[in-house]
């Protein structure tokens, strides 16, 4: 199966364009989502703004998750008791078992460099192996790796 890189969709190997978002798969694919997530892709260059995407490694293989340009977003996992919902949420990556707070982490998405910010979370966040202070902005650069609790993803700049 082809993944498509913009909005996750699942594609049959003889398609050449996602059948969701109709962009060209050539252009948006993951070749080989079980090759080793550290490896760093090769992204086509992006018109316009650049775009920053999350790709969590699942048993499926790499998913992407992309963040909207020039906007700050939370990330964590929703909570039906205490009506949680982040902008992000990652509750279907098993979330809550890695230890991903409710409202874990902020990713400040701006021209200037995109950074991540821990909210007190229980667990800590972690860029490339480094425990956050809560509250202080790191910058993000592509190919690092983030850990929110136990639950590790990457960061990939287009």
């Amino acid at each position: 199966m082809k993944m498509c890189i913009y909005c996750g969709t699942e594609n049959r190997e003889s398609s050449s364009q996602c059948s969701k978002c109709g962009k060209p798969l050539s252009e948006t694919m993951l070749e080989n989502p079980l090759q080793q997530a550290r490896e760093k892709y090769k992204l086509p260059s992006a018109p316009g703004e650049p775009e920053l995407f999350l790709m969590i490694r699942t048993q499926e293989g790499l998913i992407p998750i992309p963040l909207p340009y020039g906007k700050s977003v939370t990330i964590g996992r929703k909570d039906p008791d205490t009506h949680a919902l982040p902008n992000v949420d990652l509750t279907v990556f098993s979330a809550q078992e890695f230890g991903v707070s409710r409202v874990h982490a902020a990713i400040d998405y701006t021209p200037q460099a995109p950074t991540i910010t821990d909210l007190n979370s229980s667990n800590g966040t972690f860029l490339n192996g480094q425990r956050l202070e809560a509250h202080e902005a790191s910058v993000l650069r592509y190919g690092d790796e983030l850990r929110l609790g136990r639950l590790v993803m990457f960061i990939y700049i287009q």
